[in-house]
């Protein structure tokens, strides 16, 4: 009853052996790995609100902040080891640093940090105007509170990941230009950098 089409020729007898590309055939595009500007700000409100809810003062909000922060500079770090073909693990600190205020602010901000320096046995990280403080609009009644600490963590995550323990803090210069990441490593950290030095 029903016969078997053969299947059909194609018209360009020419080039029999080109097939046409069909859309699963073409190779997948790896995008600008770049998130919107206006994503990240929803987000981090989103982030800044859900913690808001939950805490009764401001520097527990900051707590929270740079909590969160930590497990991203977790993360960040393993994917810009994995990202960089000629990675190796760093030992100093300042190219430890070094790596951060490049690497790890383009990844995540899509440029350097300001500067970065040294001070006795703290660091300083400058930053004239920190992503997430750009968009955050606070009450009349709040003053002291830094959204900042949020990058703060990403520094802490990223050094502990790569075993450089250390607390970071959020300071501002006198004249509210910069805001400052105070970086003070743990004391084996230092004395490791002594004994590589010697």
């Amino acid at each position: 009853m029903f016969k078997r089409s053969d299947p059909p020729t194609p018209t360009n007898a020419s080039s029999p052996s080109k097939s046409v590309m069909t859309i699963l055939d073409q190779p997948l595009s790896r995008g600008k790995k770049e998130v919107s500007l206006s994503s990240f700000s929803f987000l981090f409100s989103e982030i800044v609100q859900y913690h808001q809810g939950r805490i009764n003062t401001y520097p527990e909000l900051e707590q929270k902040l740079a909590e969160t922060g930590q497990n991203v500079g977790l993360r960040i770090y393993e994917l810009c080891v994995f990202r960089d073909k000629n990675s190796k693990r760093e030992h100093k600190i300042s190219t430890q640093l070094n790596f951060i205020t490049s690497v790890v602010w383009k990844t995540l901000y899509g440029k350097v940090a300001d500067s970065l320096e040294k001070m006795e046995e703290q660091y300083m990280i400058y930053e004239s105007m920190p992503l997430e403080s750009r968009y955050i609009s606070l009450g009349r009644n709040v003053t002291n509170l830094h959204c900042s600490y949020f990058t703060a963590g990403v520094i802490k995550g990223v050094l502990q990941a790569a075993c450089f323990p250390a607390t970071v803090t959020v300071a501002m210069t006198s004249n509210k230009e910069y805001t400052v990441f105070v970086v003070s490593f743990d004391r084996s950290v230092i004395e490791r950098e002594l004994q590589i030095n010697k």
